[in-house]
């Protein structure tokens, strides 16, 4: 082989390791463009569901507040009067004296689903498992 096929040959193989070098650097280069990206989306997502969760929050405090207006809804059966707000498990008792009978109301919107305590309230009722009891408590100074 001449001179000029070793400088060819030399030539070819700096031409294929600066080709390698370049490759190299393009995938590092793509490589923290891609991670960079990903740390971006991860905290996007948690941002989404930051925002998420405040609004559930915020429906949820906007639907307690809304609750003690209910009784004054054209839907509310009862006197508004007779309603008595709990709001926990129970949104409302109703001293329903015109109708003889005392009703727990529990007030959703949409496709809003009772919660596991509301549901145990619920089969309570149902199941007979409600009394009347006085308490009385004596007074320091009483003996």
């Amino acid at each position: 082989m001449t001179i000029f096929g070793y400088l060819t040959v030399a030539f070819i193989l700096l031409m294929f390791m600066a080709f390698c070098i370049t490759v190299n650097q393009i995938y590092k280069s793509q490589s923290e463009c891609i991670e960079k990206l990903n740390d971006e989306n991860t905290k996007l997502v948690n941002q989404m569901k930051k925002v998420s969760t405040q609004q559930k929050s915020s429906e949820t405090r906007l639907g307690q507040i809304g609750e003690h207006f209910a009784p004054l809804l054209d839907v509310f059966p009862y006197d508004p009067k007779d309603a008595r707000f709990l709001g926990s498990p129970i949104d409302f008792v109703v001293f329903d004296f015109e109708g003889d009978q005392i009703v727990l109301v529990e007030f959703k919107t949409g496709n809003s689903r009772e919660s596991k305590r509301q549901r145990q309230v619920r089969d309570m009722v149902a199941n007979g498992n409600v009394k009347y009891e006085v308490i009385r408590v004596r007074g320091g100074d009483e003996a």
